[in-house]
Protein backbone atom coordinates (compact mmCIF):
# COMPACT_ATOMS: atom_id res chain seq x y z
CA UNK A 1 0.00 0.00 0.00
CA UNK A 2 2.90 2.33 1.21
CA UNK A 3 4.72 1.71 -2.32
CA UNK A 4 1.72 2.29 -4.74
CA UNK A 5 0.57 5.77 -2.71
CA UNK A 6 4.73 6.61 -3.36
CA UNK A 7 4.31 5.57 -6.58
CA UNK A 8 1.11 8.13 -7.52
CA UNK A 9 2.39 11.09 -5.02
CA UNK A 10 6.18 10.48 -6.95
CA UNK A 11 3.51 10.64 -10.57
CA UNK A 12 1.71 13.40 -9.57
CA UNK A 13 4.74 15.53 -8.39
CA UNK A 14 6.51 14.92 -11.75
CA UNK A 15 3.71 15.52 -13.46
CA UNK A 16 2.58 18.77 -12.14
CA UNK A 17 6.14 19.92 -12.29
CA UNK A 18 6.13 19.24 -16.32
CA UNK A 19 3.23 21.22 -16.10
CA UNK A 20 4.40 24.03 -14.86
CA UNK A 21 7.91 23.84 -17.29
CA UNK A 22 5.36 23.86 -19.62
CA UNK A 23 3.80 26.86 -18.66
CA UNK A 24 7.24 28.87 -18.17
CA UNK A 25 8.80 27.39 -21.60
CA UNK A 26 5.07 28.92 -23.57
CA UNK A 27 5.71 32.24 -21.79
CA UNK A 28 9.51 32.53 -22.57
CA UNK A 29 8.05 31.93 -25.91
CA UNK A 30 5.96 34.01 -26.12
CA UNK A 31 8.08 36.92 -24.87
CA UNK A 32 10.95 36.05 -27.19
CA UNK A 33 8.65 37.31 -30.25
CA UNK A 34 7.74 40.59 -28.35
CA UNK A 35 11.44 42.34 -28.96
CA UNK A 36 11.48 41.78 -33.35
CA UNK A 37 8.33 43.80 -32.75
CA UNK A 38 9.60 46.59 -30.95
CA UNK A 39 13.26 46.50 -32.67
CA UNK A 40 12.80 44.83 -35.95
CA UNK A 41 9.20 45.66 -36.70
CA UNK A 42 7.62 43.41 -39.34
CA UNK A 43 10.50 43.83 -41.78
CA UNK A 44 11.66 40.50 -41.71
CA UNK A 45 10.37 37.16 -40.19
CA UNK A 46 14.05 35.74 -39.08
CA UNK A 47 13.66 38.51 -35.89
CA UNK A 48 10.96 36.64 -35.24
CA UNK A 49 12.03 32.86 -35.72
CA UNK A 50 15.09 34.10 -33.45
CA UNK A 51 13.25 35.49 -30.60
CA UNK A 52 11.03 32.27 -30.21
CA UNK A 53 13.89 30.01 -30.59
CA UNK A 54 15.86 32.00 -28.34
CA UNK A 55 11.97 32.25 -25.71
CA UNK A 56 11.62 28.59 -26.00
CA UNK A 57 15.14 27.53 -25.59
CA UNK A 58 16.05 30.01 -22.68
CA UNK A 59 12.65 29.09 -21.44
CA UNK A 60 13.50 25.41 -21.20
CA UNK A 61 16.66 25.92 -19.15
CA UNK A 62 14.99 28.65 -16.62
CA UNK A 63 12.34 25.79 -16.10
CA UNK A 64 14.58 23.04 -15.45
CA UNK A 65 16.65 25.26 -12.93
CA UNK A 66 14.07 26.43 -11.30
CA UNK A 67 12.23 22.94 -10.70
CA UNK A 68 14.90 20.68 -10.64
CA UNK A 69 18.28 22.01 -10.09
CA UNK A 70 17.18 24.61 -7.24
CA UNK A 71 14.53 22.86 -5.88
CA UNK A 72 16.53 20.99 -3.12
CA UNK A 73 18.48 24.27 -2.74
CA UNK A 74 15.86 27.08 -2.14
CA UNK A 75 15.32 25.07 1.79
CA UNK A 76 18.82 25.72 3.00
CA UNK A 77 19.00 29.44 1.02
CA UNK A 78 18.16 33.05 2.37
CA UNK A 79 16.40 34.98 -0.45
CA UNK A 80 19.07 37.27 -1.34
CA UNK A 81 21.90 34.22 -1.85
CA UNK A 82 19.04 32.11 -3.77
CA UNK A 83 18.66 35.42 -5.91
CA UNK A 84 22.17 35.96 -6.59
CA UNK A 85 22.58 32.34 -7.46
CA UNK A 86 19.62 32.71 -9.88
CA UNK A 87 21.10 36.27 -11.31
CA UNK A 88 24.52 34.16 -12.10
CA UNK A 89 23.04 30.82 -13.51
CA UNK A 90 20.53 32.93 -15.87
CA UNK A 91 22.92 35.67 -16.74
CA UNK A 92 25.61 32.45 -18.26
CA UNK A 93 22.37 30.42 -19.61
CA UNK A 94 20.78 33.68 -21.27
CA UNK A 95 23.81 35.29 -22.86
CA UNK A 96 24.46 31.56 -23.96
CA UNK A 97 21.05 30.83 -25.90
CA UNK A 98 21.83 33.99 -27.54
CA UNK A 99 24.88 33.73 -28.57
CA UNK A 100 24.20 29.99 -29.53
CA UNK A 101 20.75 31.09 -31.23
CA UNK A 102 21.97 34.04 -33.21
CA UNK A 103 25.31 32.38 -34.20
CA UNK A 104 23.46 28.97 -35.77
CA UNK A 105 20.99 31.38 -37.62
CA UNK A 106 23.45 34.28 -39.06
CA UNK A 107 24.98 30.93 -40.28
CA UNK A 108 22.38 29.57 -42.18
CA UNK A 109 22.13 33.11 -43.67
CA UNK A 110 25.14 33.87 -44.83
CA UNK A 111 25.85 29.57 -45.76
CA UNK A 112 28.81 29.99 -43.47
CA UNK A 113 30.31 27.78 -41.10
CA UNK A 114 29.84 28.03 -37.42
CA UNK A 115 33.29 28.73 -37.24
CA UNK A 116 33.41 30.87 -40.10
CA UNK A 117 30.59 33.28 -38.37
CA UNK A 118 32.46 33.10 -35.36
CA UNK A 119 35.36 34.93 -36.99
CA UNK A 120 33.76 37.03 -39.41
CA UNK A 121 33.78 40.78 -38.60
CA UNK A 122 30.14 40.88 -39.40
CA UNK A 123 29.36 38.74 -36.75
CA UNK A 124 31.68 40.69 -34.32
CA UNK A 125 29.81 43.71 -35.42
CA UNK A 126 26.66 42.19 -34.17
CA UNK A 127 28.18 41.54 -30.59
CA UNK A 128 29.74 44.76 -30.31
CA UNK A 129 27.99 46.86 -31.55
CA UNK A 130 24.07 45.31 -33.05
CA UNK A 131 21.66 44.28 -30.25
CA UNK A 132 23.35 41.68 -28.58
CA UNK A 133 23.61 43.10 -25.41
CA UNK A 134 20.02 44.25 -25.68
CA UNK A 135 18.59 41.07 -26.25
CA UNK A 136 20.32 39.50 -23.04
CA UNK A 137 19.13 42.35 -21.20
CA UNK A 138 15.74 42.39 -22.11
CA UNK A 139 16.18 38.66 -21.96
CA UNK A 140 17.59 38.86 -18.39
CA UNK A 141 15.26 41.89 -17.18
CA UNK A 142 11.67 39.78 -18.29
CA UNK A 143 13.07 36.34 -16.32
CA UNK A 144 14.39 38.37 -13.00
CA UNK A 145 10.54 40.29 -12.94
CA UNK A 146 9.01 36.87 -13.22
CA UNK A 147 11.22 35.15 -11.10
CA UNK A 148 11.28 37.45 -8.61
CA UNK A 149 7.43 37.84 -8.56
CA UNK A 150 7.31 33.97 -8.49
CA UNK A 151 9.91 34.22 -5.38
CA UNK A 152 7.65 36.79 -3.65
CA UNK A 153 4.60 34.64 -3.93
CA UNK A 154 5.53 31.89 -2.50
CA UNK A 155 6.83 33.84 0.46
CA UNK A 156 3.90 35.62 0.82
CA UNK A 157 1.70 32.93 -0.18
CA UNK A 158 0.10 32.02 -3.44
CA UNK A 159 -1.99 34.59 -4.81
CA UNK A 160 -1.27 37.15 -1.43
CA UNK A 161 0.58 39.58 -3.60
CA UNK A 162 -1.83 39.82 -6.51
CA UNK A 163 -5.33 40.21 -4.03
CA UNK A 164 -3.17 42.79 -2.59
CA UNK A 165 -1.97 44.70 -5.39
CA UNK A 166 -5.47 44.21 -6.94
CA UNK A 167 -7.30 45.23 -3.77
CA UNK A 168 -9.34 41.50 -3.97
CA UNK A 169 -10.31 41.75 -0.31
CA UNK A 170 -9.77 45.61 0.78
CA UNK A 171 -13.48 45.50 1.04
CA UNK A 172 -14.77 42.42 3.20
CA UNK A 173 -16.19 39.64 1.16
CA UNK A 174 -18.53 36.63 1.84
CA UNK A 175 -16.66 33.54 -0.20
CA UNK A 176 -17.76 29.71 0.06
CA UNK A 177 -14.29 27.49 0.80
CA UNK A 178 -13.38 24.40 1.96
CA UNK A 179 -10.49 24.21 4.90
CA UNK A 180 -7.74 21.51 5.78
CA UNK A 181 -6.48 22.34 9.19
CA UNK A 182 -2.97 20.02 10.12
CA UNK A 183 -1.27 19.36 13.99
CA UNK A 184 1.53 17.78 14.62
CA UNK A 185 0.60 15.16 17.40
CA UNK A 186 2.48 15.81 20.85
CA UNK A 187 4.38 19.09 20.06
CA UNK A 188 4.71 20.28 23.58
CA UNK A 189 6.81 16.66 24.42
CA UNK A 190 8.10 17.07 21.17
CA UNK A 191 9.66 20.46 21.75
CA UNK A 192 10.75 19.16 25.59
CA UNK A 193 12.73 16.54 24.28
CA UNK A 194 14.33 18.36 21.03
CA UNK A 195 15.41 21.36 23.04
CA UNK A 196 13.58 24.87 20.98
CA UNK A 197 16.45 24.66 18.38
CA UNK A 198 15.99 21.03 17.29
CA UNK A 199 12.79 21.79 17.68
CA UNK A 200 12.47 24.38 15.15
CA UNK A 201 13.93 22.54 12.77
CA UNK A 202 11.65 20.00 12.79
CA UNK A 203 8.66 22.18 12.76
CA UNK A 204 10.28 23.72 9.52
CA UNK A 205 11.08 20.06 8.09
CA UNK A 206 7.62 19.35 8.55
CA UNK A 207 6.02 22.25 7.12
CA UNK A 208 8.43 22.44 4.11
CA UNK A 209 7.82 18.47 3.19
CA UNK A 210 3.91 19.15 3.37
CA UNK A 211 3.95 21.89 0.93
CA UNK A 212 4.35 20.42 -2.37
CA UNK A 213 1.79 17.56 -1.65
CA UNK A 214 -0.95 20.67 -0.77
CA UNK A 215 0.00 22.41 -3.53
CA UNK A 216 0.17 19.52 -6.04
CA UNK A 217 -3.44 19.75 -5.06
CA UNK A 218 -4.10 23.02 -5.88
CA UNK A 219 -4.33 23.77 -1.91
CA UNK A 220 -3.73 27.47 -0.80
CA UNK A 221 -1.28 27.59 2.76
CA UNK A 222 -2.91 30.47 4.30
CA UNK A 223 -1.29 30.34 7.26
CA UNK A 224 0.84 28.77 10.38
CA UNK A 225 -0.05 29.15 13.53
CA UNK A 226 2.23 27.25 16.01
CA UNK A 227 2.52 23.44 14.71
CA UNK A 228 -0.15 24.20 12.37
CA UNK A 229 -0.96 24.69 9.34
CA UNK A 230 -4.13 26.27 7.95
CA UNK A 231 -4.72 25.19 4.12
CA UNK A 232 -7.99 26.45 1.75
CA UNK A 233 -9.86 25.76 -1.52
CA UNK A 234 -12.27 27.58 -3.21
CA UNK A 235 -15.61 25.66 -2.79
CA UNK A 236 -16.16 26.36 -6.24
CA UNK A 237 -13.09 25.10 -7.87
CA UNK A 238 -14.09 21.59 -9.44
CA UNK A 239 -13.69 18.30 -6.69
CA UNK A 240 -12.30 20.89 -4.27
CA UNK A 241 -13.55 18.50 -1.11
CA UNK A 242 -11.47 15.67 -2.68
CA UNK A 243 -8.48 17.69 -3.42
CA UNK A 244 -8.61 18.71 0.29
CA UNK A 245 -8.83 14.78 1.08
CA UNK A 246 -5.92 14.20 -1.29
CA UNK A 247 -3.72 16.41 -0.11
CA UNK A 248 -3.78 15.17 3.37
CA UNK A 249 -3.41 11.73 2.26
CA UNK A 250 -0.63 12.82 0.34
CA UNK A 251 1.00 14.31 2.97
CA UNK A 252 1.23 11.03 5.02
CA UNK A 253 2.74 9.00 2.31
CA UNK A 254 5.35 11.81 1.75
CA UNK A 255 5.60 11.47 5.65
CA UNK A 256 5.78 7.52 5.48
CA UNK A 257 8.66 8.09 3.08
CA UNK A 258 10.91 10.44 4.59
CA UNK A 259 10.51 8.15 8.04
CA UNK A 260 14.20 7.34 7.68
CA UNK A 261 15.46 11.23 7.76
CA UNK A 262 13.58 12.06 10.36
CA UNK A 263 14.38 9.25 12.44
CA UNK A 264 18.40 10.36 11.76
CA UNK A 265 17.95 13.97 12.36
CA UNK A 266 15.36 13.91 15.35
CA UNK A 267 14.78 10.28 16.41
CA UNK A 268 11.26 10.19 15.52
CA UNK A 269 9.12 10.72 12.53
CA UNK A 270 6.11 13.44 12.84
CA UNK A 271 2.93 12.03 12.84
CA UNK A 272 -0.29 14.88 12.64
CA UNK A 273 -3.64 14.93 12.90
CA UNK A 274 -6.30 16.74 10.28
CA UNK A 275 -9.31 18.21 10.12
CA UNK A 276 -11.63 18.97 7.34
CA UNK A 277 -14.65 21.52 6.89
CA UNK A 278 -16.57 23.68 4.30
CA UNK A 279 -18.85 26.23 4.32
CA UNK A 280 -19.16 30.03 3.89
CA UNK A 281 -16.44 32.51 5.44
CA UNK A 282 -15.53 36.59 5.39
CA UNK A 283 -12.59 37.40 3.43
CA UNK A 284 -11.04 40.31 4.19
CA UNK A 285 -7.75 42.54 4.72
CA UNK A 286 -6.87 43.63 8.39
CA UNK A 287 -4.23 45.25 10.41
CA UNK A 288 -2.61 48.82 8.83
CA UNK A 289 0.56 47.58 9.56
CA UNK A 290 1.42 43.97 8.31
CA UNK A 291 -1.51 43.67 6.62
CA UNK A 292 -3.05 40.01 6.10
CA UNK A 293 -5.70 38.45 4.35
CA UNK A 294 -8.05 36.94 7.13
CA UNK A 295 -10.88 34.04 7.01
CA UNK A 296 -13.08 34.71 9.53
CA UNK A 297 -16.37 32.77 10.77
CA UNK A 298 -18.49 29.69 12.24
CA UNK A 299 -16.54 27.32 9.35
CA UNK A 300 -13.12 28.09 10.53
CA UNK A 301 -14.04 27.88 14.13
CA UNK A 302 -16.02 25.20 13.57
CA UNK A 303 -12.88 23.31 11.76
CA UNK A 304 -10.38 24.04 14.67
CA UNK A 305 -12.73 22.48 16.71
CA UNK A 306 -12.97 19.35 14.70
CA UNK A 307 -9.49 19.55 14.61
CA UNK A 308 -9.18 19.42 18.78
CA UNK A 309 -11.61 16.35 18.94
CA UNK A 310 -9.26 14.22 16.65
CA UNK A 311 -6.87 14.22 20.13
CA UNK A 312 -9.88 13.89 22.52
CA UNK A 313 -11.09 10.79 20.31
CA UNK A 314 -7.43 9.55 19.28
CA UNK A 315 -8.32 9.79 15.73
CA UNK A 316 -6.34 11.16 13.04
CA UNK A 317 -8.55 11.98 10.55
CA UNK A 318 -12.28 13.98 11.15
CA UNK A 319 -14.48 15.70 8.46
CA UNK A 320 -18.00 17.11 8.94
CA UNK A 321 -20.87 16.20 7.57
CA UNK A 322 -21.11 18.82 4.87
CA UNK A 323 -17.89 18.21 3.62
CA UNK A 324 -18.29 14.47 3.08
CA UNK A 325 -21.69 15.30 1.20
CA UNK A 326 -19.35 17.21 -1.45
CA UNK A 327 -16.82 14.13 -1.53
CA UNK A 328 -17.46 12.20 -4.65
CA UNK A 329 -18.81 8.71 -4.08
CA UNK A 330 -15.53 6.77 -4.18
CA UNK A 331 -13.99 8.52 -1.64
CA UNK A 332 -17.45 8.77 0.87
CA UNK A 333 -16.78 4.92 1.10
CA UNK A 334 -14.00 5.28 3.05
CA UNK A 335 -15.76 7.11 6.05
CA UNK A 336 -18.30 6.00 8.40
CA UNK A 337 -19.98 8.40 10.63
CA UNK A 338 -19.04 8.74 14.43
CA UNK A 339 -21.94 10.01 15.92
CA UNK A 340 -23.44 13.41 16.43
CA UNK A 341 -21.05 15.25 18.80
CA UNK A 342 -21.02 18.20 20.51
CA UNK A 343 -18.06 20.50 19.68
CA UNK A 344 -16.38 22.81 22.61
CA UNK A 345 -17.90 25.86 22.35
CA UNK A 346 -21.23 24.58 20.52
CA UNK A 347 -24.33 24.83 21.11
CA UNK A 348 -25.90 21.69 19.17
CA UNK A 349 -24.45 18.48 18.38
CA UNK A 350 -23.00 18.24 14.74
CA UNK A 351 -22.89 14.28 12.60
CA UNK A 352 -18.73 13.83 12.27
CA UNK A 353 -17.08 11.07 9.86
CA UNK A 354 -14.10 9.09 10.95
CA UNK A 355 -12.05 6.72 8.12
CA UNK A 356 -13.92 3.40 7.97
CA UNK A 357 -10.03 1.88 7.72
CA UNK A 358 -7.01 3.71 7.05
CA UNK A 359 -4.81 0.35 6.30
CA UNK A 360 -7.12 0.25 3.51
CA UNK A 361 -7.84 3.12 2.06
CA UNK A 362 -6.55 3.77 -1.60
CA UNK A 363 -5.53 6.55 -3.28
CA UNK A 364 -7.27 7.34 -6.68
CA UNK A 365 -4.57 8.51 -9.31
CA UNK A 366 -5.29 12.07 -9.62
CA UNK A 367 -3.30 15.11 -11.51
CA UNK A 368 -4.38 18.20 -10.35
CA UNK A 369 -4.01 21.59 -12.48
CA UNK A 370 -0.89 23.65 -11.55
CA UNK A 371 -0.74 27.06 -11.83
CA UNK A 372 -0.34 30.15 -9.52
CA UNK A 373 -4.13 30.89 -8.02
CA UNK A 374 -5.61 33.28 -5.59
CA UNK A 375 -5.55 33.24 -1.85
Amino acid sequence: MATKNHRHLSTAFASAKWQQAVWITASGSTLGLFYPMIGDGFASAVPFINGFIIGFTGGIAVSLIELFLLQSVRKRTSFLALVLIKSLLYTSVITLDVFAVILISRSIQWDYTLAETMTSEAFRHFLMEEDFILIVLYSLSLVSIIIFVREINRKLGQGVLLNFVSGRYFRPRTENRVFMFLDLNNSVGRAETLGDMAYHNLLNDFFHDVTDPIMMAGGKIHHYVGDEVVVSWKMKERMATDRCLLAYMHCRSKLATLGDKYQAMYGMTPDFKGALHCGPVVCGEVGEVKSEIVFHGDTINTTARLERLCADLDRDLLISEAFYERLSPSWRSHFKIREELRLRGKNRTMPVYELANDSEMQLPFVVTPVGVGSV
